[in-house]
């Protein structure tokens, strides 16, 4: 008990040493962010402000910072309503840019704070299929959907060993610290390490199963991490890559090093991950991606549908384990 107690505090002043240096990191992101030095526009100021004005716009402030790509507008209207698009339009025509709201606070009653970016070429529409394990009450598979900035976002699925309420109270723990730490802007490796050292410093059989995509709607790119997860895919117009990795479930080893794949994305790709549950039912990735072909690839919920009644129908009817398929699919936004 005692070499219990002593390892498990070398773990935790690891995880203190790493925090810090991953707060650092984010210090130095947001000093180089607060740094750069900003590009006064105001002959362009003028001409949107005159223009929201002949449209019948009324605004009381307006600032337009960094240049190209990085343009971004903010503006405080003085209006209760307003036509919001109408106003994108004026602002896009302006800058040469398609430009989007990203975001929106109210002032007061009379006052509302817009600010405007860059919008991404891309977009993406989400599908999610659960069948709980017979018996259980609740599915030790978690999922999460999450927007991290204006143009990227997480999807992830957890599977905590078994079924029940305590797979699902270590699921879903697991993909709570993911968010806060993605969130929190911290980077991939130590997010994972962290995780992972947290659930083995305890003595309980705490282990699960970790499936990660971090999707950039800007450049339409992809990043996985697994940790123990089945095989996932990438399924477009030209077939379907399997997206595999080779680690072990987060919590079994004090160190384990994700396995990470970076891929371009193009349009109308679909990402399809899934927990072992529907995975075991096929027997292997072959069987998988036969019946994957025999689906129309468009509307990821339907995919999903399908591909949970399917893995039930291969166990006779019966859910064997928790099933979970989460699917996105990006698409180029018209113009």
């Amino acid at each position: 008990m005692h070499l219990l107690d002593e390892s498990n505090l070398n773990v935790s002043r690891d995880l203190l040493r790493q925090e810090t240096l991953g707060i650092s990191e984010v210090l130095k992101g947001l000093a180089i962010e607060s740094g750069k030095q900003l590009k006064y526009q105001s002959k362009l100021e003028r001409e949107i402000a005159n223009e929201l004005f002949r449209a019948g716009i009324i605004i009381s402030e307006l600032l337009i910072y960094g240049e190209g790509k990085n343009t971004q507008v903010d503006l405080i209207i003085t209006m209760k309503e307003f036509p919001l698009t109408l106003i994108e339009n004026i602002i896009s025509k302006k800058v040469g840019f398609f430009m989007s709201l990203c975001e929106r606070n109210d002032i007061d009653e009379e006052k509302c704070y817009l600010c405007f970016k860059i919008a991404c070429e891309f977009d993406a529409v989400f599908g999610l299929s659960i069948a709980t394990k017979d018996g259980s009450i609740k599915s030790g598979d978690t999922h999460s959907v999450l927007r991290l900035k204006e143009d990227k976002f997480l999807i992830a699925l957890s599977d905590g060993m078994g079924s029940g309420k305590i797979a699902e109270e270590i699921s879903s723990t697991s993909l709570s610290l993911i968010e806060t730490f993605y969130r929190a802007g911290l980077q991939e490796e130590l997010i994972l390490t962290t995780i992972n050292k947290l659930l083995n410093i305890n003595c309980d059989d705490t282990f699960t199963a970790l499936d990660v995509a971090v999707i950039n709607l800007k450049d339409c790119s992809g990043s996985f991490i697994k940790y123990g997860s089945p095989y996932g895919f990438i399924i477009n117009k030209d077939g379907i890559k399997i997206v595999e990795g080779n680690t072990l479930p987060l919590g079994i080893l004090d160190d384990l090093k994700p396995s990470v794949a970076k891929t371009k994305l193009n349009d109308g790709d679909i990402i399809l991950l899934l927990t072992d549950g529907i995975s075991d039912s096929f027997g292997s990735s072959s069987e998988i991606i036969d019946y994957l072909r025999t689906l129309p690839a468009l509307n990821p919920q339907t995919m999903c549908d399908n591909i949970v009644n399917k893995a039930i129908n291969n166990s006779n009817g019966k859910t064997n384990d928790d099933m979970t398929a989460l699917a996105v699919r990006v698409y180029k936004k018209a113009v």
